[in-house]
């Protein structure tokens, strides 16, 4: 009965808001923007930006190299792994709507620092439409 409750109530209406917002848009990707913790399970994680994917892996390489070539350190698929279900809703909806997706982590300490996350804002802006 939980289960059920919580679908109906969370799981179901938001899924349903996500797809209305994306139908409307004239967007030709989905991209969703998270942040990770710069300390897991006791290891300090020097990663700055990680580009998740699970489908659209030569736009995820693309999005990536230009950010390394602005001197991010940035992996593909880390510090999780959109192949591992990490992206579902993004995919989910992008998929529903023949849309490219990809999802940015940005480590959180950065994220308190107001020249990156103005330098990243711009990068972002600059670069992710050039692939599409």
């Amino acid at each position: 009965d939980e289960i059920a409750r919580r679908l109906d109530r969370l799981w179901r209406p938001y899924h349903a808001a996500v797809d209305e917002v994306v139908a409307a848009s004239p967007g030709a990707m989905i991209l969703s923007i998270h942040s990770f913790t710069p300390v897991y399970e006791g290891k300090r994680r020097t990663l700055e930006v990680g580009v998740l994917f699970d489908e659209d892996e030569d736009l995820a390489r693309a999005i990536a190299r230009d950010l390394a070539d602005e001197g991010i350190h940035v992996r593909l698929n880390e510090p999780w792994s959109g192949k591992e279900g990490l992206i579902y809703a993004p995919e989910r909806h992008a998929n529903a709507h023949d849309r490219a997706t990809i999802e940015l982590e940005l480590r959180q300490d950065l994220l308190m620092d107001a020249g990156f996350v103005e330098r990243m804002v711009g990068l972002v802006a600059e670069i992710v439409p050039r692939h599409l």
